[in-house]
């Protein structure tokens, strides 16, 4: 499935599945009726325009190559930038998977390395899935389905930690219907199950604030990081103060220490 970037930052798919800045505020109940006004006002006021036509002269930025570029940085600029920061592509994985994905087009108020670091998140269109790299997960907190659901998300999680959190004897039960839901594992010896809320296909969001407390409790290197998509998705990140830093200065991208309530819940 093709991902593509519509006009005012919003993410959409082949099928036409729109995510907009807006969606992750009106899709959830918990969040407050002014924040979710704040980012339709601003999707209406730049989709207007953008439809008016004024943001026209804005939209492609093309190099000498007709390669799509952001800023005057190119994707393959970006690309060399994250390697040099450890982000490394998977065995079997080609830049060339990563960069079908990419959009075709960058509208002027997107900066450099916002579209590519999601990707970087994602995985390849076709069996096996396999992840582009292991130093970030672009996850959509929709993502509740039936059992298994939260099997594979610790699975995603423990992935991008180094080695730093492994998660065995993963066991889950799901069941929307019944409002129930837990998930059960082992870390370092130490037996863990969570009663998780059921909220129909959403993601419990305390998941990953109790994942973090695990990075405290076993005084790990790294820490889980948060970068907002504005939409119903985000990019989690595992990574040490020091490379934090050196990622936020080398991209520009508003990477932040995760704290999931009020960030994703």
């Amino acid at each position: 499935m093709t991902a593509f970037f519509m006009p005012g930052g919003g993410l959409a798919n082949d099928i036409g599945h729109r995510f907009d800045p807006c969606s992750r505020y009106k899709s959830r109940r918990s969040q407050s009726f002014l924040i979710g006004f704040s980012y339709f006002h601003e999707y209406l006021i730049t989709n207007y325009f953008w439809n008016m036509g004024f943001l026209n002269n804005f939209v492609i930025l093309f190099n000498d190559n007709n390669k799509p570029i952001s800023g005057n940085v190119t994707i393959q600029e970006q690309y060399e930038t994250f390697k040099q920061l450890g982000f490394v592509l998977n065995d079997g994985i080609d830049f060339s998977e990563v960069l079908k994905l990419c959009p075709t087009n960058y509208t002027a108020k997107e900066p450099p390395y916002h579209h590519l670091y999601i990707i970087l998140g994602q995985s390849t269109e076709a069996e096996p899935w396999t992840p582009f790299t292991n130093q970030c997960w672009n996850f959509d907190i929709e993502a509740i389905e039936d059992h298994g659901s939260y099997i594979d998300i610790l699975n995603n999680i423990s992935r991008i930690t180094n080695g730093e959190l492994v998660f065995e004897n993963v066991e889950d039960y799901v069941d929307i219907d019944e409002e129930t839901a837990w998930v059960s594992f082992t870390c370092r010896g130490d037996k863990y199950k969570w009663d998780l809320v059921v909220d129909n296909d959403w993601t419990d969001g305390r998941l990953f604030d109790k994942i973090q407390e695990l990075t405290v409790k076993y005084n790990t290197k790294g820490k889980f990081t948060y970068f907002n998509t504005y939409g119903q998705d985000f990019v989690l990140g595992f990574h040490t103060p020091e490379a934090l830093d050196k990622i936020r200065q080398a991209t520009g991208l508003e990477i932040v220490r995760l704290k999931a309530q009020g960030q994703i819940y």
